[in-house]
């Protein structure tokens, strides 16, 4: 039996991000890093906002100031000071983070797939192939977001997308924003919208993206990305090219993730947590779980899964509920906070760093009966 005094499964963002923190906090902890890949391509792009400068900033391919916000009642150009919006590719990330961790021997990669943990009062161990790993902590990211499914006690949604990095021979976008929502597509009773990164003047990401509980077909993702290329950019086939296709699930669920940790095995990443319930958002919150994660091995602190303020998992469990049952309604609830707030206050707002006064103020710029009667239904849901 082989021991490390932690092991971490899934080489992704989770994984790699807590064991760069290890390195960052001095610890000199033996890792071991199970990936069942042996190398990864750009599989997603990670977007996030934040009014202070990170480590990680320096890896963005493209950084706004601005968003554009488009509905079939609203439209505007949002300033998001003091908040800046980077989008970061995952290869660039997987490499950067890969690079630093292979100038120190502490940490090991294998390339194999994990079996089940079994935890102990004081050591946690997981069999790969033929093998026993033994450690102290076991991190665990391994998550199927399509296949989730919480039970009917929970809210269950998925957010799901497919993306397009085209390239267009005339300089469509120059100079412009980022293109945060665009409603003016058909919902059909689900929350759907279109999401435009603008890398340069020829160059863009256009992604489909839907909040709802099942998956659509292949066909019927690029059939989207397609029409609104080709209605609303007014693009010909012979226009542009695709040079790279995305496609992600991410979990929306008011499922209590953290008690799926059990002492020396700890959840981290979508699979502990770390996506937004009502946004999907997640990569800044990795980054802050997994820096106190660091931060408590280091210190010998009790590690703690991913758990957010109760207030914040009543707010996300109202707008989950709104949008599972009224995911039509989306694209005027998300018309209404923007029309009546400022980017900055909605950022903040979901960054979970609001007073309660602010949180009231956000609360009334939307439809206040759907929002009652979402609570409502929220809490008779969790008393049964």
């Amino acid at each position: 039996m082989q021991e490390f005094d932690y092991i971490i499964i899934g080489a992704g963002c989770a994984g790699l991000s807590l064991a760069w923190h290890l390195l960052q906090s001095g610890s000199q902890a033996q890792v071991l890093i199970i990936e069942s890949a042996a190398a990864k391509g750009n599989d997603r792009t990670w977007g996030y906002w934040s009014a202070k400068s990170g480590p990680f900033d320096p890896l963005a391919s493209v950084s706004f100031q601005q968003a554009a916000f488009l509905s079939n009642t609203f439209e505007a150009t949002l300033d998001m000071e003091p908040y800046v919006y980077r989008v970061i590719r995952s290869e660039d990330y997987y490499q950067f983070i890969k690079k630093d961790l292979a100038q120190h021997s502490q940490f090991s990669f294998l390339h194999a797939k994990a079996g089940a943990v079994q935890h102990h009062d004081d050591h946690a161990t997981v069999k790969v192939d033929n093998k026993v790993f033994k450690a102290g902590y076991i991190f665990d990211s391994r998550f199927d977001g399509p296949a989730f499914a919480p039970g009917p006690k929970f809210l269950n949604l998925k957010q799901h997308f497919m993306g397009y990095v085209i390239k267009i021979k005339a300089p469509v976008f120059e100079n412009a924003p980022l293109r945060l929502f665009d409603f003016r597509v058909p919902q059909d009773g689900k929350m759907r919208f279109m999401y435009i990164i603008p890398y340069d003047a020829h160059t863009a990401l256009v992604e489909y993206t839907l909040f709802s509980a099942e998956l659509l077909s292949q066909v019927d993702y690029k059939r989207a990305i397609e029409v609104y290329i080709k209605d609303t950019l007014s693009l010909k086939e012979d226009d542009f090219q695709i040079e790279e296709t995305e496609f992600g699930v991410i979990p929306m669920s008011n499922y209590p993730f953290w008690k799926d940790s059990n002492g020396r095995h700890i959840k981290i990443g979508s699979a502990g947590g770390s996506s937004k319930a009502s946004t999907g958002y997640t990569f800044l919150r990795i980054q802050r779980h997994m820096a106190a994660l660091a931060k408590a091995l280091v210190n010998g602190d009790k590690v703690k899964p991913y758990r957010p303020a109760f207030k914040y998992q009543l707010y996300d469990s109202i707008m989950l509920d709104v949008i599972q049952r009224h995911g039509g309604s989306g694209a005027q609830v998300f018309t209404d906070l923007f029309r009546h707030n400022k980017a900055a206050e909605i950022f903040r707002f979901l960054d979970e760093d609001t007073t309660f006064a602010e949180d009231l103020k956000i609360m009334a710029s939307v439809p206040p009966l759907l929002f009652l009667k979402s609570l409502i239904h929220v809490a008779l849901n969790q008393l049964k």
